[in-house]
């Protein structure tokens, strides 16, 4: 939006639709016990879609092969999480509060880091 490349109802559409989509998800999630069955749906309308963009090879559909690494990656951290982690949410608060602030000083490490890393590659040459 603030590039000119879409419009305000473009941006509200967006996010009032990734919203529901993400609630209805977690709904899903939530109901359904058997998760690989989940990984198995998401996996037969992922697939089709992966061939058919790697058969066309177009540069245009380079966001898709992001968001498909991206189900990949939620998936197998999924899987980790429950089969070693075992993460549990049911703490006190001050626990809570300290990875929070854990959470969003790794975050900004890491930013800082990829940022340091990339700092002298020139994307688009002036």
């Amino acid at each position: 939006m603030y590039l000119g490349a879409h419009f305000p109802s473009d941006v509200i559409f967006g996010i009032v639709f990734g919203l529901i989509f993400a609630i209805g998800l977690s709904m899903l999630f939530d109901k359904i016990s058997n998760k690989l069955i989940l990984y198995a749906v998401s996996a037969g309308i992922f697939i089709p879609f992966m061939i058919y963009f790697l058969v066309s090879a177009n540069s245009l559909y380079a966001d898709f092969f992001k968001t498909f690494g991206m189900v990949l990656g939620l998936v197998f951290v999924e899987w980790f999480e429950t089969k070693y982690v075992q993460f549990d949410t049911n703490v006190a608060i001050w626990k809570r509060i300290i990875r929070i602030v854990v959470g969003v000083l790794l975050a900004l490490g890491i930013k800082s880091l990829v940022k340091l890393t990339y700092q002298s590659v020139t994307i688009l040459p002036i």
